[in-house]
């Protein structure tokens, strides 16, 4: 655990310093060879995904295609599946590090690579690594959509994504985000109802729209803990709401804001099912560029404070959850002992 609390106060230094791209760069590369030379105890898919690798060539494989594909071509170059994971580890984050550099300010760079880890998006990695790779081509998509409202290119890229896991398809609606301008009135109207609606909703009603993970959501089934959820769900709400009644109107109708809106939507309505965060990821990782913009902008350091209350939090309980995990658990860390070939 010493590791990951290390880590923490390291970005944490960098969210108020703000990051140079050599140092965010270098960062990065950190996060990669911690995520990539994973051990394969590390993570509760990880040994999984190492036996998939291993027989996706005979034809075995029940995955998407586009993972199918790479992991047999990446076979056929040699790569052991210890190597293959690094592989990905480095074009998750390096799609997500493009995202953050294409900000504008170094502050920024230093609060979204923060906010990407102490949010819990990165230890996400470990476990759901075809969902994170394909949410950071997703991440790409909201970039593109962002520098010109680029619609074609967001979407092939949305396509591309749900290659590798086909529930990217949800973020399809994104593309309609450039036209809608959000107001406090609008936001607050849509939330409420949202979560009310979302009080209500039961896992049979989503298996009827979840389709080909229908069974994903029957299996795991309602919250055991609803007061959890109910918590999170109330305080991401508040914050949302608190963030864009003190902001400007440039920063209301910021692509990255409104995909932050629409992921408390689809979390409020999923609010009931343990596998509601799987299919928010997509949406909600987009507040690691609001929150860290929102903050860029900040006219009073109680703005910070309360932004780092809900990053540490967050962190705080995704610690608390590996420490009592009983399989495949992150802590403690452990890297890969012996070859990689």
């Amino acid at each position: 655990m010493i590791i990951y609390i290390a880590i923490y106060f390291i970005l944490l230094i960098g969210s108020f310093t703000g990051l140079k791209p050599q140092t965010l760069g270098l960062y990065l590369f950190f996060l990669i060879i911690l995520l990539g030379l994973r051990s394969s105890e590390i993570g509760a898919d990880t040994e999984r995904y190492i036996d998939y690798y291993n027989y996706v060539d005979l034809g075995v494989g029940h995955m998407e295609i586009g993972w199918n594909v790479l992991s047999i071509l990446c076979k056929k170059i040699g790569l052991s599946a210890y190597l293959f994971n690094l592989l990905i580890a480095l074009l998750t984050l390096l799609f997500f590090g493009y995202g953050i550099r294409r900000q504008e300010s170094k502050r920024v760079y230093g609060n979204a690579l923060f906010l990407l880890y102490s949010l819990g998006f990165y230890f996400l990695m470990f476990n759901g690594m075809r969902q994170l790779f394909a949410g950071s081509i997703v991440f790409l998509a909201f970039q593109m959509l962002f520098e010109k409202h680029r619609k074609w290119k967001a979407l092939l890229l949305i396509l591309v994504a749900s290659l590798f896991h086909t529930s990217a398809l949800i973020t399809l609606p994104v593309l309609i985000l450039p036209n809608v301008k959000l107001t406090t009135q609008k936001v607050i109207i849509a939330l409420v109802i949202s979560f009310i609606i979302g009080l209500f909703l039961n896992e049979s009603m989503l298996a009827l729209i979840a389709g080909k993970y229908a069974h994903d959501v029957t299996t795991f089934g309602m919250r055991d803990s609803f007061a959890y959820a109910l918590t999170v769900g109330l305080f991401t709400n508040a914050l949302f709401i608190w963030m864009f009644s003190l902001s400007n109107d440039i920063f209301k109708n910021n692509l990255w804001v409104k995909v932050f809106f629409l992921s408390i939507i689809v979390m409020n309505l999923l609010i009931n099912l343990v596998i509601g965060p799987r299919i928010v990821y997509f949406f909600s990782v987009a507040q690691i560029i609001a929150i860290s913009l929102f903050l860029a902008e900040a006219k009073s350091n109680i703005y910070m404070v309360i932004c780092h209350v809900y990053a540490l939090l967050t962190f705080i309980r995704f610690m608390i959850g590996e420490y009592y995990s009983k399989e495949g658990s992150l802590i403690p860390y452990q890297m890969v002992e012996f070859s990689l070939l």
